[in-house]
């Protein structure tokens, strides 16, 4: 069910089952005052989303709530790739996943802001609440993509201001959290709350990773080289092997590595990746 540019939408107690590629559940591209409620959709594509696909409009005022999807190869519920205009206000609450499947790409979830296709687009004030998810293989429960098409390639847009709360994953086999960008120009993720998430019976903080390093544990540092541009200090200090791939000119304070590649002369840190 695929709606453009519509007002005052309302989808309710509807059974939905697609098994192929492009066999999208509920898709609102561009609309504005929107409640779906008390759907069911397995799908061989995205579950529950918004879009924004037409030569007008915006995306504001969407409310998803009480869904409940199976996943066997795309996301189940977010803001989608395309990004012709803005997107914002929109809510996800009080949704479930029986089975998220998905394995073919790093952008898939259950909780996704996926962007790439406009130079400048935004995509913010965007919330996920009180979601149980029984089983995910998708590469993470809460991902935000920036990148091309089915995530590869290149891609494009801002995100700001994204809210995951109260999300319990009872059987999780990607990981919790998963933040991408194409590069440091057109693209940056800002502002991102997480609050009572629990993957495995394991409630997720900014501590839990010291769980799982060991002597063999090793930190790739991407697109900066000084201790104090890290998003989280400490994790420096936890790593005793590290490498660095940036394209800034060296300055003081450099985070030790056993090794690195810095280069100046290249535009971006994805290009020294590709090359």
């Amino acid at each position: 069910l695929c709606l453009n540019n519509c007002k005052d939408v309302y989808v309710s107690e509807v059974l939905f089952f697609g098994y192929r590629v492009f066999s999208d559940g509920i898709m609102l591209s561009d609309c504005k005052n929107a409640l779906v409620e008390k759907n069911f959709v397995r799908t061989g594509d995205d579950a529950f989303e918004t879009k924004s696909t037409t030569s007008k409009g915006l995306t504001e005022n969407v409310w998803f709530k009480n869904n409940d999807a199976w996943t066997d190869k795309g996301v189940a519920y977010g803001c989608i790739y395309e990004s012709n205009h803005d997107t914002t206000d929109v809510h996800f609450e009080d949704c479930s996943v029986g089975f998220a499947m998905g394995t073919w790409s790093n952008h898939l979830g259950c909780c996704v802001i996926q962007m790439g296709n406009r130079k400048g687009a935004k995509m913010h004030d965007i919330t996920f609440n009180n979601f149980e998810i029984y089983m995910n293989h998708n590469a993470a429960i809460l991902n935000i993509f920036i990148g091309g098409s089915g995530g590869r390639g290149e891609g494009y847009g801002h995100v700001d201001k994204i809210y995951f709360s109260n999300i319990v994953a009872k059987r999780n086999y990607g990981a919790v959290l998963n933040l991408r960008t194409y590069d440091s120009i057109n693209c940056s993720i800002e502002r991102v709350y997480v609050d009572n998430v629990i993957s495995n019976d394991v409630l997720f903080t900014k501590d839990n990773y010291k769980e799982k390093i060991n002597q063999n544990t090793l930190l790739i540092v991407l697109d900066h080289h000084k201790k104090q541009l890290n998003e989280y200090e400490e994790i420096i200090n936890d790593v005793k092997d590290i490498i660095i791939i940036d394209h800034h000119i060296i300055g003081n304070e450099k985070i030790y590595s056993i090794d690195e590649y810095i280069d100046s002369n290249k535009s971006s840190t994805t290009e020294i990746i590709a090359n």
